[in-house]
């Protein structure tokens, strides 16, 4: 059979059963199906908006499932071949309020197409007829579920699940395209490598989160003026990040017209254990109004190029001496492109000793990328691999570059060490 997302047709056993439908004309209709121990698939239903139910009201148009679940298991997928008879009707397609799409079929209009508009609340006593049930399928949100089925149906029967295909070539197609998209865009310039943010297309709009931010941060200076000493820190880490070209203030209003601005807010964490960093000023780049997207939702996270723990361990143990480095602030070492700086603005304080209001804030955003945000670990490792690879004339040097960022190297004699 062929499966979603493949080429070249997989062999495999299936069984064969015949399926008798009826339609609302009461047609018989003699499906020919293969059987597979299971489906990996699971609907989400989408709730309309109170538009899109008065319009179907209205218009009396009957939807081909008649129920109030919001969830739906399918038991059977139908091909193309089959499909098509079940769409040929002599009725019109309507398109509600929403945008989405009511196809007629034989067994009632189905639902599909994108929902453009934000859905309002509808009262849950609201009666509506029962040929005027909602419901409209959306295999986005079934993640979680398909993963844990497919890790244990693949072994059982490999090649069967055809939806397990479909979102591992979808992954790989992504991150090349990632991988392909860093590549056209880095930039090497006299001080550094430039990179730029991948995001997703066709993203929801990303709100500005101005507000989440000044509210995180007023919570943080009242914390922080608790312990004056750590506000002292906190501040002199900004001060610090200014003047080495970390960070850069900017007037509150300055956006090139299409650049996305984005406030990211910010929180310490205590580490008083470690040597170079005591307290980390944590950016969340997660933080999110109800029903919007943030930051990290519409980036691509990229292809995990990290090197494997397994493979660390082994040379780790193999040899007898072992040397363990680490790069020093390494996402600070990778310089973030003028056009996607503001992305990544946020708030700070004029005055730490003064009131806190909204004349006492001003506007910074990073020049580097900075921890926090999902994409950060891939660009740092993706930009050490082209540096290795396109500036580095020792060759075995720049094949050892999977144990970066972090390098656990080892030898069987203290003299290998010394060796260029």
């Amino acid at each position: 059979m062929y499966t979603f997302g493949t080429e070249t047709p997989r062999k495999t056993t299936c069984g064969e059963t015949w399926l008798d439908l009826w339609d609302h004309e009461g047609v018989k209709h003699e499906l020919r199906l293969y059987t597979i121990p299971v489906l990996n698939v699971k609907g989400k239903a989408t709730r309309l908006a109170t538009a899109d139910l008065d319009y179907i009201a209205r218009h009396r148009i009957p939807l081909s499932k008649k129920d109030f679940d919001h969830t739906s298991k399918p038991q059977i997928l139908l091909g193309c071949d089959q499909l098509w008879n079940f769409l040929d009707v002599p009725y019109s397609r309507h398109t509600l309020p929403s945008g989405l799409q009511l196809v007629p079929s034989r067994l009632g209009y189905l639902l599909t197409g994108r929902q453009m508009e934000t859905i309002q609340q509808r009262d849950p006593t609201d009666s509506i007829d029962a040929d005027m049930a909602i419901f409209a399928n959306s295999f986005a949100n079934f993640d979680e579920e398909l993963e844990r089925w497919d890790k244990y149906w693949t072994m059982d029967s490999a090649g069967v699940c055809e939806f397990t295909g479909t979102k591992n070539a979808e992954k790989d197609a992504i991150n090349a395209k990632v991988a392909k998209f860093f590549e056209d865009t880095i930039e090497k310039r006299e001080d550094g490598y430039y990179i730029r943010f991948p995001y997703k297309e066709n993203h929801p709009p990303l709100p500005t989160n101005k507000a989440i931010a000044f509210k995180r941060l007023k919570a943080v200076i009242e914390t922080l003026r608790k312990t004056p000493h750590l506000l002292r820190d906190y501040e002199e880490t900004f001060r610090a990040q200014q003047e080495i070209g970390v960070i850069e203030e900017i007037p509150d209003s300055s956006a090139s017209e299409g650049t996305i601005v984005h406030y990211i807010p910010h929180q310490p964490v205590i580490t008083p254990h470690k040597e170079t960093t005591k307290l980390r000023i944590v950016f969340d780049a997660s933080a999110h109004f109800k029903d919007s997207p943030s930051l990290n939702d519409i980036l691509h996270q990229g292809p995990l190029i990290l090197p494997e723990l397994y493979a660390m361990l082994l040379r780790f143990r193999i040899p007898k001496f072992v040397i363990i480095s680490d790069v020093e602030k390494a996402f600070l070492q990778v310089r973030l492109h003028e056009a996607d700086r503001d992305a990544t603005r946020f708030l700070w304080v004029r005055d730490v000793n003064a009131p806190f209001n909204e004349q006492n804030v001003t506007t910074f955003r990073f020049t580097l990328v900075t921890f926090g945000l999902n994409v950060s670990p891939y660009l740092l490792g993706a930009t050490i691999h082209h540096h290795l690879n396109h500036a580095v004339e020792n060759k075995d040097l720049a094949k050892k570059s999977e144990r970066i960022y972090m390098w656990i190297t080892s030898f069987s004699l203290p003299t290998h060490l010394l060796k260029p």
